[in-house]
């Protein structure tokens, strides 16, 4: 098979028509997910395949039918997303559905996922209030100093609240209550 080169295509623009035209080439973000497990299955078998954990990232129609883009939701909300991905290929030519998976594994999900303070910290931050240590920018030096993992200071600033709704009551006191 011969082939031939071509300097330039005839409706490629000019360089004179290029200098003109300096505006930005947009580059589109390139997903970090590398398709490598291919199956042909029927429609009721993509839609089983789907299940409940995937969420609808991107729709599209191609040449070659309808391509929908899935991500996993079963990670934890930009902290720890699933890189696990798949897309499925409604074929136009036919009734199969072609369904592209990724290797990625789902090793960032747990069934029961750890929330809020760790149990270390909310007793170190329970003594140090009854100490009357009660800001939230010392109480993080303290927990650096004790070598305890640094909670975001938006909860630490959440459990003093309800450290103090506990021990002194509600802020606010309604008619209802006198």
């Amino acid at each position: 098979m011969d082939l031939t080169y071509v300097d330039e295509f005839c409706d490629a623009p000019s360089e004179e028509d290029r200098e003109e035209d300096n505006q930005p080439v947009r580059k589109r973000r390139r997903l970090n997910q590398n398709l490598d497990r291919i199956r042909n299955i029927s429609v009721s078998e993509a839609e089983l395949a789907v299940g409940v954990n995937w969420k609808i990232l991107l729709m599209k129609e191609t040449l070659s039918g309808r391509q929908v883009n899935y991500h996993c939701v079963s990670g934890r909300y930009r902290q720890l997303e699933c890189l696990a991905g798949q897309h499925l290929l409604y074929r136009s030519d036919s009734n199969e559905v072609t369904l592209f998976e990724t290797e990625e594994t789902h090793e960032n999900h747990s069934n029961n996922p750890v929330r809020g303070l760790p149990s270390t910290v909310k007793a170190f931050v329970r003594r140090k209030f009854d100490d009357g240590v009660t800001k939230p920018n010392h109480l993080m030096n303290k927990i650096r100093v004790e070598k305890l993992p640094v909670p975001h200071k938006a909860q630490l600033i959440s459990f003093l609240q309800a450290i103090r709704v506990k021990k002194f009551g509600p802020s606010i006191i309604s008619a209802a209550d006198l």
